[in-house]
């Protein structure tokens, strides 16, 4: 239930919101974080205002107000706060959470499919008191963010469908066409996926390496080289550049793919066993540059285990920890 004195609160956050700065030319959010405490306002923040990109909670929470006790306030924020981020980061709920703000009141859902709802059940969960801008004041910030959430309906959905064309393909084009050369379009936080060479591995294992591309181009936002390459085994055996340096996954069975074999028989010889991924298993050795197997009896195994590696606690937030700090 909102309170009389909640709406001067909304009102500052809206306005503080206005001052966020973009970046890149790309369509960015407006987000503006106040936070309450005994009726007396502790600070506020926009996004991007301490460092850019930044978020407004984390701004607000680390950058403002790092050392005070913020215990049982109220954080009026404009956007849902998210609960992904790219590693080391951390999620602004679980900022929130770990402060034990006590209530936050919201503006809008976050546009992002991977993040909406989710903030908000992740703050339930923990115990947080969570309530919404009334609707004028909804409709005001969705006004104030028509453009970010224009281009964010307008992109497919994370893992259903086909996977998304190369989103770096323009960039490629350039750096491919001066100097076709690996080192151009790949560093050493490049993770490569291997694909087979027989038809299943044409044919069925290659749509399981799309998602997972897709899903490590999402994650690695703008940064040129925090991002996944396709390749087939034959080419990762003869491009010393890329197998000595980077990390990889190599996707289908021993039958389909020799490079899945010749890690898991490795892998065996040093005692580590591969563990149950949905119908298919995954086996991680964690060693510089990392390496993954993600495997299944079946094709439909292999792409159920690669769905299954995306959000799994021992999965691809796992390796990318391990190759992108």
């Amino acid at each position: 239930m909102l309170a009389d004195d909640d709406t001067e609160h909304i009102q500052n956050a809206i306005e503080c919101a206005r001052s966020s700065t973009q970046q890149d030319g790309l369509p960015r959010l407006f987000v503006g974080a106040v936070l309450i405490k005994n009726e007396t306002e502790l600070g506020r923040a926009c996004r991007g205002e301490l460092r850019s990109g930044e978020h407004a909670e984390y701004g607000l929470l680390e950058g403002k107000l790092h050392d005070q006790d913020v215990s049982g306030a109220t954080l009026y924020t404009t956007l849902e706060p998210c609960t992904t981020r790219n590693p080391p980061k951390i999620p602004c709920s679980e900022r929130i959470a770990s402060r034990n703000i006590g209530r936050v009141v919201i503006g809008m859902l976050d546009p992002d499919q991977r993040i909406c709802g989710r903030g908000i059940r992740y703050l339930r969960k923990h115990r947080v008191h969570v309530d919404l801008f009334p609707r004028t004041f909804m409709e005001t910030v969705e006004d104030q963010n028509r453009d970010f959430i224009r281009d964010r309906e307008s992109r497919p959905e994370p893992i259903t469908g086909s996977p998304l064309i190369n989103p770096h393909f323009s960039d490629d084009l350039i750096r491919l066409d001066k100097h076709f050369k690996v080192e151009s379009v790949a560093g050493y936080q490049t993770i490569f996926i291997i694909a087979g060479e027989t038809i299943v591995a044409e044919t069925l294992d290659r749509f399981a390496c799309g998602l997972l591309r897709d899903e490590i181009d999402r994650r690695g936002a703008e940064h040129p080289f925090k991002r996944a390459l396709i390749v087939s085994a034959k080419t990762w055996r003869h491009s010393h550049w890329f197998t000595e340096r980077c990390p990889a996954i190599s996707v289908g069975s021993g039958a389909a793919n020799d490079v899945s074999q010749e890690w898991s028989e490795d892998a065996n010889a040093q005692g580590i066993q591969p563990y149950p991924l949905g119908k298919g298993t995954g086996l991680f050795v964690n060693r510089q540059p990392a390496r993954v197997v993600l495997a299944g009896k079946h094709a439909e195994d292999s792409k159920n285990a690669v769905e299954t590696y995306i959000s799994h606690p021992r999965g691809l937030t796992e390796l990318l920890a391990s190759s992108w700090t």
